[in-house]
């Protein structure tokens, strides 16, 4: 993941597209391709890690804490 830690008001439209794109987007089309693979035992499971800031925000982390938040729910 882009890790980018600044104040929310120096996030350019740029930046967050891209750290949206790799932290959600790629949840995404991962699970995509897990599930096709999956679906035949269902022994297995898909996990995405997360991280405390998801539940607490820490100074200069918004974007990194609204990514993990996402991948929390």
């Amino acid at each position: 993941m882009l890790l980018r830690y600044e104040p929310v008001t120096s996030i350019t439209e740029a930046v967050a597209d891209q750290m949206l794109g790799i932290g959600i987007k790629g949840a995404i089309w991962g699970a995509q391709a897990l599930l096709t693979y999956m679906k035949s035992d269902r022994s297995t499971a898909l996990i995405n890690m997360s991280s405390p800031v998801a539940g607490r925000g820490y100074p200069n982390t918004a974007m990194y804490s609204l990514i993990k938040g996402a991948l929390t729910t």
